[in-house]
């Protein structure tokens, strides 16, 4: 059995953009952030991007709030 991680001091790279992507824009939600990496040049899908937003948000360095 594989033993977890330590904890890191900085975000993996994909959540790093995401969260450059945030600071950027303020705030934003899925749609917002997943047009502000295309714009970067790193089209994602809208998925992938919302299972990103999730870790961070698990992980308390983002906040969400949900509507509707």
């Amino acid at each position: 059995m594989r033993k977890p991680a330590p904890p890191r001091d900085l975000p993996p790279p994909l959540e790093l953009e995401c969260l450059q992507s945030l600071w950027r824009l303020g705030e934003g939600n899925v749609r917002a952030v997943r047009e502000d990496l295309a714009a970067a040049g790193r089209p994602f899908a809208y998925t992938t991007v919302m299972t990103l937003l999730d870790r961070l948000a698990r992980r308390g360095a983002v906040s969400r709030t949900k509507r509707g």
